[in-house]
């Protein structure tokens, strides 16, 4: 954007609004353009060290844009697909399926006092022979929370 007319058209841009602050006698004149879809980042603090995400160096780009002109939609960052909303949900319900199939036979495994690998219709059957209370817990824990999880995607 070194040519004048992209300045011109940049001064013109109703959405740059410079802003006067305390130490803008410190900074250039020129305001930051606003960025098209095509230049603009994706989200830098999954990207970002652990000393630059604990200091949030990662926004001083963003920070210094502010100081000089008003910050438009177009000047924030754009999301990841790891940071999507369906990335996380996804990455939860495996997670939690893998951890409610892991209590489970960590429970069959104590009530049926034997070490239980996987957990199969026998292992429920004789369970639900012993002791019927602990299998209705199991079966109503499984049919609300994971039949309605499947039920939500």
């Amino acid at each position: 954007m070194s040519s004048s007319t992209d300045i011109e058209l940049i001064h013109r841009d109703p959405r740059i609004i410079p802003q006067k602050r305390f130490f803008s006698f410190l900074l250039k004149k020129t305001q930051p353009p606003i960025p098209t879809q095509e230049e603009r980042k994706p989200f830098p603090y999954s990207k970002s060290s652990w000393f630059n995400q604990s200091l949030f160096i990662w926004l001083l780009p963003l920070l210094f844009k502010g100081y000089k002109r008003r910050l438009v939609d177009e000047d924030l960052w754009y999301m990841d697909e790891t940071d999507s909303v369906n990335y996380s949900y996804n990455t939860f319900i495996e997670r939690f399926k893998l951890d409610v199939q892991n209590y489970k036979i960590k429970f069959l495994s104590k009530k049926l006092n034997k070490p239980i690998t996987d957990i199969t219709d026998y292992d429920l059957i004789e369970l639900d022979k012993n002791s019927p209370e602990d299998f209705e817990f199991i079966h109503l824990f499984h049919s609300i929370i994971i039949k309605r999880i499947d039920q939500v995607r």
